[in-house]
């Protein structure tokens, strides 16, 4: 067993996870070990030794329905520090292996002066429980311990919401707003959000250099009742990130009026917007292409907004002609002040109506205004057509 460098542990019957792990680690003298997968609802053992000198730690379900954990928050902190040569750590949990409520009488306990700094980490993946505390979660006190370079890939997902909690644990509960703890929070150069999600890259870095967090949806994907607005998930977007040099976005969720102005005020550098997508529909998408549209026309203190724009791209969208004049509007604004696009890239669905009548394209709107290409963008103009014929 000397020679073992990969150790998967796993419960394969509730029976199994009702009982005490049937292969202990400290059972094994395993010097080579190096990445251990522990799927068990049973206790793992904390203190073998073969867990310090792990590349590899993934974590499944490690805990008990049953039973209180003995661990406290601060000793499991202490472990993971002592794991030095970590370059992939998991926990995909449904319980923590510790106890959050460890102090006297039974009181919430989460302090620690524990700081988690694993030098050679690359990816980091936390899969987390529902919190019984969802305006200042565990996930949130977890991640506020750890030190994670802009270079490590970070993925988090968290259940701060269920039919009991709703309207708590938006993207500020989870993620601490602290460069320290993570250094991509000022260094992330591109990104995208969604309706409960959200994904940002670091350009050019020597790894994976990624954050992505999602906000699991346990209600069934009635996110119409949850109070976490769409605004808000925005705003706090804009919080977390209002130190980074981002450049390129893709919107994917229906944000209104203000807040399209709030986040291209916030991202003056920003040089690439891409919005629509499968996750706008309808009603919502006309909003929203009438919102940005106003947004990018929109002058504060003899300055545009997203005065660096450079790329606009329009995808799935069914615009009328109305919405087409609006769009060219828009963009003959930002000419007049020297701020012409280089790429405009519509992917748009032209709708049929009775007696064989359609939706114009956009060359034929254009020439109805008396315009070319030339005249609207320095650069080329992308333009699809994917439910009808494609045509311009």
């Amino acid at each position: 067993m000397g020679a073992l460098t990969d150790l998967y542990v796993s419960a394969s019957s509730i029976e199994a996870r009702r009982a005490r792990p049937g292969i202990e680690v400290t059972a094994f003298f395993l010097p080579a070990l190096q990445t251990l997968y522990y799927q068990h609802s049973a206790p793992l053992d904390w203190h073998a030794p073969a867990l310090r000198r792990l590349r590899r730690l993934y974590l499944h379900d490690v805990g008990s329905r049953v039973e209180t954990p003995t661990l406290t928050f601060d000793a499991f902190l202490r472990i993971l520090q002592e794991c030095q040569g970590l370059e992939e750590l998991m926990l995909n949990l449904r319980l923590w292996p510790f106890n959050a409520y460890s102090g006297p009488n039974g009181s919430r306990n989460m302090s620690s002066d524990v700081t988690v700094h694993l030098p050679s980490i690359s990816m980091a993946r936390f899969l987390c429980p529902a919190s019984s505390e969802p305006d200042s979660p565990e996930i949130f006190h977890l991640l506020s311990h750890f030190r994670l370079p802009a270079t490590a890939e970070v993925y988090v997902c968290s259940q701060v919401f269920d039919q009991e909690n709703r309207g708590y644990g938006g993207f500020l509960h989870t993620i601490p707003q602290d460069e320290s703890c993570l250094e991509i929070l000022t260094k992330a150069t591109a990104g995208s959000i969604s309706l409960t999600s959200f994904l940002v890259e670091v350009d050019g870095c020597s790894g994976q250099g990624r954050l992505f967090v999602t906000l699991r949806d346990t209600y069934y994907g009635r996110f119409d009742q949850w109070s976490y607005a769409p605004k808000q998930r925005l705003a706090d977007f804009c919080t977390l990130f209002a130190r980074s040099p981002l450049q390129e976005l893709i919107v994917g969720a229906h944000f209104e009026g203000k807040a399209w102005c709030r986040l291209l005020r916030k991202f003056p550098g920003l040089r690439s917007l891409t919005i629509g997508g499968s996750f706008v529909l309808g009603e919502d998408l006309s909003r929203m292409f009438r919102d940005v549209m106003h947004a990018l026309k929109k002058v504060k203190k003899d300055e545009l907004l997203a005065p660096a724009l450079r790329s606009l791209a329009l995808e799935d969208m069914a615009l009328n002609r109305n919405q087409l004049r609006t769009l060219v509007n828009s963009l003959m604004v930002r000419n007049k002040r020297q701020r012409k696009l280089s790429i405009l890239r519509l992917r748009l669905y032209r709708e049929m109506y009775a007696g064989g009548r359609r939706d114009p394209t956009f060359t034929e709107v254009l020439g109805d205004l008396g315009l070319d290409g030339d005249a609207l963008v320095d650069g080329q103009i992308i333009l699809e057509y994917p439910s009808q014929e494609d045509s311009t």
